[in-house]
């Protein structure tokens, strides 16, 4: 015999899974993205009197090299010098996890390579205690554009553009702004040329951003000139960063070489100093405030459940974001109050940073996956039949 379904229960068996999905999860608010606090090619090579004790003693010194990675990776230049030196048991119970690759064991030596996952309320927690302030964002990934002008024109892909071969020189980055040098490849030639570079051209940075998967495109210019005084050559370095919906930002410097030193090396001193420039100026921005707090009420349009699930995952990467109390949710949209350190301009920074815009409505902010609505736009409780549900904390 066939049983019938009560419209009734079938309504609380849809606001059951509502609830399942938007109960509390362990962390929110306090996790941010596992890519800031994981901290990967850790190599270890220890000999020692057996096996097993070069690989406790390897472990050990990688996780302390790791642990300086990534202190160094959330803190601004000026503050490493007083980052703290913590004994191995203290670094190993800021350590979540740990994997292994490219093993090799003898009877008294043990080399690996390494990634470390740490726990980034501990290490927040350190750093607080410190009074050293830091930035904890999903990192950041920026295709720069090497344009070299001397006496000869300007050059992109040309050969002999030494301060492309600059770029590409530099060791890989660890900080939380990862700037990536395109591969010159001919789709690479074919979307932009040092013509459309000079000029910022934005469509063709869109396409080459979403080719490298990047958050944005910078065009470096480096002029070469002659030093008069130390007859040493002199980079004049500008720094123009093209940022979906935030205009251009400009950067730069001056770099002299000593006297008769190689232009090669002025070049590779300015392009790691553009480089560490653009990582500090990220880390400064999002600075975590905990002295400066607030909070806003938004709608977020939800589509399904596995939409929610993804924006609320974006929301549980920063580490800004406190707290998430679900006022009222509907089918179609989730109404919430967010409790963020900082202010709304670092807020609205750091969602972007995720794929998230936050804009102003009538009355209302609306987060939104970006491009989304318009501005203005806005979910009444009524018109989208919100209940009220659970806070997630």
């Amino acid at each position: 015999m066939a049983h019938k379904r009560h419209p009734v229960a079938i309504v609380v068996v849809a606001m059951a899974l509502w609830v399942a999905l938007l109960g509390p999860r362990p962390g929110i608010g306090a996790t941010t993205d596992a890519s800031a606090f994981s901290v990967s090619n850790v190599t270890v090579d220890v000999t020692s009197t057996d096996a097993t004790t070069a690989r406790a003693e390897a472990l050990a010194i990688g996780q302390r090299n790791a642990l300086d990675r990534l202190l160094r990776r959330l803190v601004r230049t000026i503050d490493h010098d007083r980052l703290p030196t913590l004994g191995n048991a203290a670094i190993t119970n800021l350590v979540k996890s740990f994997e292994v690759s490219e093993e090799k064991v003898s009877p008294v030596r043990y080399t690996a390579s390494l990634i470390f996952h740490f726990n980034d309320r501990l290490v927040g927690q350190l750093l607080r205690d410190q009074g050293i302030a830091y930035a904890a964002t999903p990192l950041r990934r920026i295709v720069v554009l090497p344009l070299y002008q001397d006496e000869g024109g300007t050059s992109l892909w040309e050969d002999g553009n030494l301060w492309r071969e600059a770029w590409t020189g530099l060791p890989a980055a660890d900080g939380l702004v990862r700037m990536v040098v395109p591969l010159g490849e001919l789709a690479d030639l074919m979307l932009v040329d040092a013509s459309r570079a000079e000029q910022g051209d934005r469509a063709a940075f869109a396409e080459l951003a979403e080719r490298y998967d990047a958050d944005e495109v910078a065009v470096a210019v480096a002029e070469v000139a002659l030093d008069t005084q130390s007859n040493a050559p002199m980079i004049r370095v500008t720094l123009r960063r093209f940022q979906p919906e935030e205009g251009v930002r400009i950067g730069g410097g001056t770099y002299s070489g000593k006297d008769l030193e190689a232009l090669n090396a002025v070049l590779a001193t300015a392009a790691l100093a553009t480089r560490t420039q653009v990582d500090d100026e990220w880390k400064e921005a999002n600075l975590l405030r905990f002295d400066l707090k607030d909070s806003l009420l938004a709608d977020i349009p939800i589509a399904n459940f596995r939409d929610w699930l993804e924006i609320r995952t974006k929301l549980e990467e920063l580490a800004l974001v406190r707290r998430v109390e679900i006022v009222a949710l509907s089918a179609v949209v989730a109404r919430v109050t967010i409790d963020f350190l900082g202010d709304i301009q670092q807020l609205s920074g750091a969602l972007a940073s995720s794929g998230l815009a936050l804009r102003q409505g009538v009355g209302i902010w609306r987060l939104e996956r970006g491009g989304g609505v318009a501005p203005d736009a806005e979910v009444s409780p009524e018109a989208a039949d919100i209940s009220v549900g659970p806070a997630v904390e």
